[in-house]
């Protein structure tokens, strides 16, 4: 409940836009003493911020990613951000310093050694080429368990009904992640993700004629 909370951070995400009872959330937030909010867009959540603290869009930022195929991706700055606008890594450092924690990682390089540091999985040494002067653009992460992702293989369904000829399951492929139409990505996943596809197997195309 919103009253065993007095403050609230809310990193990169629109939560009135997400919430299936917005109401409710608001009124929750409209009840918490203190809340900040950093992200790169005019959310409906700013109306409840007491203090704003502008983030970066993709092309301003610098550093890594992992992906969900298991590769640490680097990411190069393009332009630079506006106003004061900064990764959230930066504005997490500055409150780090205000608080005392003088250890606090600042830079890119920083906070990728920190990272090393914390989870021996990116010590590897093949990691070093990423902040390199070749700048390696990704390396795969050598997990001992990792996702696979791979092609469907249906199997054949029994005989629908009557008047029901076809039987179609739905799936979604984690990469295509989607945000809405607040950070207008869905014109990228239409650019970079293939076209839906049906997999439907052999004995059920014979079956259905």
């Amino acid at each position: 409940g919103a009253q065993a909370l007095s403050a609230l951070v809310v990193v990169g995400d629109d939560l009135l836009r997400r919430a299936p009872q917005p109401g409710l959330l608001a009124k929750n937030l409209a009840g918490i003493g203190t809340v900040i909010v950093l992200d790169r867009f005019a959310g409906e959540t700013l109306r409840f911020a007491h203090a704003v603290l502008p983030t970066c869009c993709l092309g301003e930022l610098d550093g890594t990613l992992t992906s969900g195929f298991g590769t640490v991706q680097r990411w190069r700055q393009a332009v630079k951000p506006p106003g004061e606008c900064s990764p959230e890594a930066a504005w997490v450092a500055r409150v780090g310093r205000r608080l005392g924690l003088e250890e606090w990682p600042v830079t890119r390089n920083q906070w990728f050694e920190a990272l090393r540091k914390e989870n021996p999985l990116y010590a590897a040494p093949q990691f070093d080429a990423l902040y390199g002067e070749d700048g390696s653009p990704g390396v795969p992460l050598g997990e001992a368990t990792r996702l696979g992702f791979c092609a469907p293989s249906p199997v054949p369904q029994a005989r629908p009904a009557e008047g029901f000829p076809m039987a179609v399951a739905f799936a979604a492929h984690p990469a295509g992640w989607s945000t809405g139409a607040l950070s207008l990505r869905e014109e990228l996943l239409r650019r970079e993700c293939p076209e839906s596809t049906l997999a439907v197997n052999p004995d059920d195309l014979k079956a259905a004629g």
